[in-house]
């Protein structure tokens, strides 16, 4: 699901006030984990957007906590 809404929004053409523009968007996900807090789910999640980030923008990275 998330590498679809990716590649929905880079092939998406989005009209400016003077020209048109394409955006990226860059994922980070986590599956949850039987036992996993919320702040443990939250920052694994973070860690892998900001990997994402890291290694070349727009793509989706999943961090297994």
């Amino acid at each position: 699901v998330a590498e679809r809404l990716r590649l929905n929004v880079a092939n998406s053409v989005y009209e400016g006030e003077k020209d048109k523009h394409r955006i990226t968007i860059s994922l980070g996900l986590c599956p949850y984990r039987q036992g996993m807090t919320a702040e443990k789910w939250i920052s694994s999640a973070d860690a892998a957007l900001y990997a994402s980030k890291h290694n070349g923008r727009n793509r989706v990275t999943v961090h297994e906590g």
